[in-house]
């Protein structure tokens, strides 16, 4: 091969075809091309060997000079990103540090506790600015300390539960658990086994009290809340011995308020506690508490269709075990508040067949003789109307109101005579008769035992 062919052959090795600089000119090395006589021809001019070797050489050095400017540009681009990115995890660290010294900003599953003294949300609140403890911890801890002060109740005809009342080992349960006995055995958690005799009973509110007669014997009492402060979705335990099966707990929520539940002595009871936590023959009697350990009511029984438990229990209120059980205690019954009347709430139905312009309101079908309602002369219907199939008198006076408080439904007269008054007082009612409003003063009786 000859020295310039070599030299041309060489130069071209050097660059890929169709090069392009970062400055976007190029150049097109193949136009290069070698003529006879020892001369060459370069995009159109022509020259001698050593002129055109002259040229390629100088054009080498461009090019080579322009790559090695090129990469030199893009290495002080990438220095410049790479030190962007170290400043930016810098950054980042400073942060997580910045973080990891205050650890209370990131609690996000647990909810802020109250002040000193109050519960927080699911749990006992500690001191000012602790989390509250998690529900299922708080439940276990209730459980350990509520465990010693419920009992198991055994008797002749069957098993309930029950729980500590005071210093002077009075023990709580329902009436329906020793309905028809005056002695029982009292199951204590350790295994220990106790007599009691049944003191009280009251068969309107499905209570009865019992007395430890054991000597040497001191129980723990459970400490009672006001179920009037208890809020519909509040987490609540309920802890008893369901079929037999001593010191179960089981956990829910309050459902609802303010609901009736039938007695054996045939009054509905008011007000009840209604809640989702399993409730199960033998858990009769035990004790409802909140989660301040305080007890808010004491589990009676629930409404199924099938004959167990389907998420719907009734509790009997603290605010009426409050006032019921010091009453067994003293003097073994309770007096109720009692008008003598039997009624139905104002439907849609009753109201067209009575030409009345509401839907509300306590229409009176029925008066006890010698009653508080007979002596305050209330009326009762004497038409007979087919109403959905039923025979039902009406013409009668509508209680549309006591004291002032309105009357919706039958269930809202019984509640409010039950929670604010007693046997002798006196209400004031307003009532609708033969399309006149009017008032009429009711010295309340004590209820007819059943």
């Amino acid at each position: 091969m000859r020295p310039v062919e070599a030299c041309r052959q060489n130069s071209l090795d050097l660059l890929p075809r169709n090069f392009r600089f970062h400055s976007q000119m190029s150049i097109n090395v193949t136009s290069a091309s070698i003529l006879p006589m020892g001369k060459m021809k370069l995009g159109g001019m022509t020259m001698t060997k050593s002129s055109a070797s002259i040229v390629i050489l100088l054009l080498l050095v461009g090019v080579v000079g322009g790559f090695a400017y090129t990469q030199q540009n893009q290495v002080k681009d990438l220095s410049g990103e790479v030190a962007n990115l170290k400043s930016d995890l810098t950054a980042v660290r400073d942060t997580v540090q910045d973080l990891a010294a205050r650890p209370a900003e990131l609690v996000f599953e647990q909810p802020p506790a109250g002040p000193p003294g109050q519960a927080g949300p699911v749990g006992p609140a500690g001191p000012a600015g602790e989390p509250a403890a998690p529900i299922e911890e708080r439940i276990a801890e209730l459980y350990e300390i509520a465990r010693q002060s419920v009992v198991g109740i055994q008797t002749v005809s069957g098993s309930g539960s029950g729980w500590v009342f005071d210093s002077q080992n009075h023990i709580v349960t329902n009436n329906h658990v020793v309905a028809d006995v005056s002695e029982v055995e009292v199951l204590l958690y350790d295994g220990t086994i106790l007599q009691a005799r049944v003191i009280g009973k009251d068969p309107f509110s499905d209570l009865a009290v019992l007395e430890v007669v054991d000597a040497g014997v001191s129980l723990q009492p459970l400490p009672i809340g006001s179920s009037i402060d208890l809020k519909v979705g509040e987490p609540v335990i309920a802890i008893g011995n369901p079929f037999g099966l001593a010191g179960s707990v089981s956990s829910g929520i309050v459902s609802q308020k303010g609901r009736l539940f039938p007695s054996q002595a045939g009054y509905p009871i008011s007000n009840m506690i209604q809640i989702d936590a399993a409730i199960n023959p033998g858990n009769s009697g035990g004790p409802l508490l909140n989660m301040q350990g305080e007890v808010v009511g004491v589990t009676t029984g629930t409404i199924s269709n099938i004959g167990g438990f389907t998420g719907v229990g009734l509790a009997i209120p603290s605010d009426r075990v409050s006032w019921v059980i010091p009453a067994l205690i003293e003097q073994g019954s309770a007096e109720h508040p009692w008008i003598g009347i039997g009624g139905l709430s104002v439907d849609t139905a009753i109201a067209e067949a009575m030409n009345l312009d509401r839907t509300m309101g306590l229409l009176v079908t029925f008066i006890v003789p010698d009653s508080p309602a007979q002596q305050a002369r209330l009326r009762a219907g004497d038409q007979l109307a087919l109403i959905r199939g039923i025979q039902i008198p009406i013409g009668g006076d509508v209680i549309v109101a006591v004291d002032g408080n309105t009357i919706v439904l039958f269930d809202d007269l019984i509640a409010y005579i039950d929670e604010n008054k007693s046997p002798g007082d006196e209400i004031i009612l307003t009532i609708i008769r033969d399309g006149r409003e009017m008032e009429i003063s009711l010295i309340l009786g004590i209820r007819p035992p059943p």
